[in-house]
């Protein structure tokens, strides 16, 4: 196996060196048909972003990069070319969710944009958030924005009406999830709270970190929470 890599390898030097101005994207193409991408392999780089990119969702054959140069770059999964970018935050782009055929992108301008994946098109804006707009999901009919403003939002996804603002975090909100119908938020209060999605109400607070709450995940029947306070809490759904 080790063979035929190089010898690939070589065949794509040798290209390269007799054809500078093309690329052996034959080859490239049917290296992974011939002997498989082995797991780890570095395969290319995306150049573009004039800043640190912050954010990544794929769907389909399209990756969606969110960056602090204010832009989201557009990628071919496949041939890992760049698309387009969406331009329109004037702040850096911090996170970002598909549904359908719409992307959502959160940012540090405290607006939440709504990008028809198909067209590339700005549909509309979100705005209500008075600080950074920090995590974004969506569940069903609803997106729930979380922010620095300590606040969560619930947005109609055809509509883009405001529905309600959950309130009781007393500091960011930078995490969120939904399991059947309930929306966990993790906090830099150190909690998680947890909401009814149906009526919205606030059902419950897990209290045990000891500092930031920064990521959330579920498997299963278990709740993930990791902390600043350097551990991940598992809890029971």
């Amino acid at each position: 196996m080790e063979r035929k890599y190089t010898f690939l390898l070589c065949l794509i030097k040798v290209f390269r060196n007799h054809h500078r101005d093309a690329e052996p994207s034959f080859l490239r193409e049917h290296f992974k048909e011939l002997l498989g991408a082995p797991s780890g392999m570095h395969m290319t780089t995306l150049h573009g972003h004039t800043d640190r990119v912050r954010c990544l969702t794929a769907v389909g054959k399209k990756l969606y990069s969110g960056s602090y140069d204010r832009t989201i770059r557009v990628w071919d999964t496949d041939t890992h070319q760049h698309i387009t970018t969406l331009q329109g935050h004037t702040d850096y782009v911090i996170c970002l969710t598909v549904v359908g055929n719409k992307l959502y992108s959160g940012s540090c301008d405290e607006t939440i944009r709504v990008w028809d994946t198909d067209t590339h098109q700005h549909i509309t804006t979100l705005q209500g958030h008075t600080d950074f707009v920090n995590c974004l999901t969506v569940v069903g009919k609803k997106l729930y924005s979380g922010s620095d403003d300590r606040t969560i939002r619930v947005w109609d996804t055809d509509t883009h009406q405001h529905i309600t603002t959950l309130q009781g975090h007393t500091d960011s909100v930078k995490c969120l999830t939904v399991v059947g119908n309930k929306l966990y938020s993790g906090s830099y209060d150190r909690t998680i709270r947890v909401w009814d999605t149906d009526t919205h109400q606030h059902i419950n607070t897990l209290r045990w970190h000891t500092d930031y709450v920064q990521c959330l995940t579920v498997v299963g029947n278990k709740l993930y929470s990791g902390s600043r306070d350097e551990t991940i809490r598992v809890w029971a759904l």
